[in-house]
């Protein structure tokens, strides 16, 4: 399948299937892939309110945040007020996630092309890896993604992982209803950041080949909205906003979009 960076270079990538885990491959990676994030209009970096699509995602983020917080904390058997647990965000982006953190949770984010320098947010894996940091959770939201060898980076997020810590996984899921009606429009593909494009089939396999139980999996909500939009943008349509609401719409209420969604979130466990 061949798709276009609609977002930002107009290049033409192709998506070439790996079997070993049910997803597809973006080809070929660019060398210089922080190029492709230089923009202020790329929103999971910025903190931009300028336009009414910027101010709804600001709005969308605060809610989306709060709603990570509350399953993360559910998959953690520590997860009163009264106990503290540490958790890495992995591809924090502009750290909303982690500034938003209860106050029962030690938060930290780590970003390879936002390079935030705040008191939490880290600027290098291999640090924590040689202070020998531990963490009961890390979380992927919408990052994994962006890596180019996800196994690897799975394996070694395990290593810095607790027995019996969580991994959560949010990613575009490529079989969703918008995904197959937008097609090579479909904003989740969103080439070359994104070097990896997932299912929910995906994480049944990545679980098997890291030894771990996959405990959870389920539609991870506020996303098809905003792709929609983004989605018909990139077909050219008028009225985008609009024309993208009412397609989420539409989805929600045949059912679309629980049977299919925009995107698929896992919990992953490592054994004790």
């Amino acid at each position: 399948m061949k798709c276009i960076d609609y977002f930002l270079s107009q290049e033409v990538f192709e998506l070439v299937f790996q079997e070993e885990i049910k997803a597809y491959r973006t080809t070929p990676v660019p060398g210089d892939l922080a190029r492709y994030y230089r923009s202020q209009k790329y929103l999971s970096h910025s903190n931009t309110r300028k336009t009414l699509a910027s101010l709804f995602y600001a709005v969308a983020k605060f809610f989306r945040n709060r709603s990570k917080w509350r399953a993360v904390l559910s998959h953690h058997d520590k997860g009163s007020k009264s106990s503290k647990i540490s958790v890495l965000d992995f591809g924090s982006g502009d750290n909303s996630f982690v500034s938003s953190a209860p106050g029962n949770v030690s938060a930290i984010g780590y970003d390879p092309f936002t390079g935030q320098n705040t008191p939490n947010h880290v600027g290098s894996l291999e640090a924590l890896v040689s202070q020998g940091a531990r963490f009961d959770a890390i979380t992927f939201w919408h990052s994994l993604e962006h890596t180019p060898d996800p196994l690897d980076v799975l394996r070694k997020a395990m290593d810095m992982l607790k027995p019996g810590g969580f991994l959560h996984i949010a990613v575009p899921n490529y079989n969703s209803w918008d995904a197959k009606y937008y097609k090579g429009f479909w904003a989740g593909f969103d080439v070359p950041r994104h070097l990896w494009h997932f299912s929910s089939e995906s994480f049944v396999i990545v679980s098997e080949q890291l030894g771990v139980s996959l405990i959870d999996q389920q539609p991870h909500w506020f996303d098809a909205f905003y792709v929609s939009y983004l989605s018909e943008k990139y077909k050219g349509s008028k009225a985008p906003l609009l024309r993208g609401a009412l397609r989420t719409f539409a989805a929600v209420m045949s059912k679309k979009a629980f049977r299919n969604p925009s995107a698929t979130y896992a919990v992953l466990k490592k054994p004790f």
